[in-house]
């Protein structure tokens, strides 16, 4: 009786169009290519390259994030929703090819044989919310990070299964769900090279949400460590990881799933927030994950994690770009789809510090310029790290400029380096590359996604990583603009 109202009430539930609907813009701004539908997918194919390519720099990058913003002449709500497109950069002998495919879903499949929007999410509206929310029959755009394992290719998303893509041709291959472990896979998987294995997380909403705590070794079967009641949490997007524990920041909001379901209304739109509760720390130890440690501190918002580490007396220490509550993150994102203006840039680079008992925390402010997409050296994952590399912007009293900068910190000695790209470029995430036989953290290569508007087209710029201050010494360049690439990871060949 129950699935059989729960079905009856989705048909009751009237299909609302999106409150993008429609979008004016009288004067478009420079970066508004940015933000155009990707209009050719192809394979690999020759790069224009700018500059000297190095001769040691051999692998392929691989960038995800949303590739279509209009369909059937409809503005989508969030850029997070639009669907995955994965751009990767090959190089091999001082020449680069590139290539861009969407993550070819049946939910992107079925709006493009209707050529419009079916399927709700981050903000869109849900048409079907009984369906999408309750029954799982929601769209998994795959469109924020990249998993690297045993050789495979994924495309992932903020809570759907892992999409296989063909490393090669980056065709799509289907969801895998490892085995029936994985229900949903968070979009920022870390690997603990002492440990050898990569840990997420997969948040489960419902009528209690949970919080899977997950681990995908080199070798071997993936495995569920741990199940975590969350309360009323809307996302945990990112968390954690040392080589002894993993660690959560699970904001104060409350998602209230009847405004899903009656409302038409997106995940965002459905979540308040009470800057009152504080923001509650979840550490879990990795070889004992029955231990768990919870506690709750000031009210924050944590985005993204550059690495985290243990002292010697058991004190964890955690880098992570902090915003003062979701509406500061979101008051900039959410116009940027529409080429609007947004309110102005407004994060740290943030580091806390947390206790042995993990029973208290201590903050202090690394960098208090505007920065995000934070990038550690792959090899010093859950351990110390001494140099921290960053997109950034100069002048955040401009509403949006912007990530024009690539930064490096070097911690050691309390300096930041800086390359600004130019004005109303947009640069990405800087993905550090060692060299063969590295000896140094910052031995090696910087890559970085940049959009230009002079050309109307974007490039990954290649820096040497001990020098950022200098710029770029090559410049692969794509024939189009790639719109904004999320995460993503290098493969060297094998």
């Amino acid at each position: 009786m129950l699935m059989k109202w729960i079905v009856q009430l989705s048909k009751q539930v009237k299909p609302t169009m999106s409150e993008a609907a429609v979008t004016t813009n009288e004067e478009a701004p420079r970066w508004s290519r940015l933000f155009d539908n990707i209009d050719r997918e192809h394979g690999f194919e020759s790069l224009r390259v700018e500059g000297h390519l190095p001769q040691d720099l051999i692998g392929t990058i691989y960038r995800n994030g949303p590739g279509v913003f209009t369909r059937g002449g409809v503005r989508i709500a969030h850029l997070f929703d639009g669907d995955g497109a994965i751009a990767a950069t090959r190089f091999s002998h001082a020449e680069a090819e590139g290539a861009v495919r969407f993550v070819q879903t049946r939910a992107r499949e079925r709006e493009e044989r209707k050529q419009r929007w079916l399927y709700g999410g981050y903000k869109q509206s849900f048409q079907r919310p009984i369906r999408e929310v309750l029954l799982g029959r929601s769209k998994n755009p795959a469109n924020t990070g990249v998993l690297l394992h045993q050789g495979k290719l994924f495309a992932l998303c903020e809570a759907g299964k892992p999409i296989e893509l063909h490393p090669d041709e980056l065709s799509t291959l289907g969801e895998e769900d490892f085995g029936g472990v994985i229900q949903t896979f968070n979009a920022h998987p870390k690997r603990v090279v002492s440990r050898a294995a990569t840990y997420s997380i997969g948040v489960r909403l419902g009528r209690t949400h949970q919080i899977d705590i997950l681990e995908v070794p080199d070798f071997g079967c993936a495995r569920r460590l741990a199940t975590l009641p969350a309360g009323t949490v809307g996302m945990v997007h990112d968390f954690a990881v040392t080589e002894r524990h993993l660690i959560l920041f699970i904001p104060p909001q409350r998602v209230k799933l009847l405004s899903m379901l009656l409302r038409n209304r997106g995940l965002v739109d459905a979540i308040d927030w009470d800057q009152s509760a504080g923001t509650e720390i979840v550490t879990i130890s990795l070889d004992a994950p029955d231990q768990v440690r919870r506690f709750r501190t000031e009210s924050f918002y944590m985005e993204h994690v550059a690495n985290a580490y243990e002292e010697k007396d058991g004190e964890i220490v955690i880098d992570f770009t902090r915003y003062e509550n979701l509406a500061t993150f979101e008051n900039l994102v959410q116009p940027l789809v529409h080429l609007r203006v947004g309110a102005p840039l407004s994060m740290s680079l943030s580091r806390m510090r947390l206790a042995a008992s993990c029973k208290s925390a201590t903050f202090e402010t690394l960098l208090g310029e505007s920065c995000e997409l934070p990038h550690t050296a792959n090899a010093h994952r859950g351990k110390r790290h001494n140099v921290t590399y960053l997109a950034g912007q100069p002048d955040s009293e401009r509403p949006y400029d912007a990530f024009t900068s690539t930064l490096k910190i070097d911690h050691l000695h309390n300096r930041v380096e800086r390359f600004f790209h130019g004005k109303d470029t947009a640069g990405g995430e800087p993905i550090f590359v060692p060299r063969p036989n590295a000896k140094d953290e910052d031995d090696g290569y910087l890559l970085v996604p940049v959009f230009d508007p002079k050309t109307g087209s974007s490039h990954e710029a290649i820096f040497d990583a001990r020098r950022v201050s200098d710029g770029p010494i090559a410049r692969a360049h794509h024939s189009q603009p790639i719109p904004p690439r999320f995460h993503g990871a290098w493969l060297e060949p094998v």
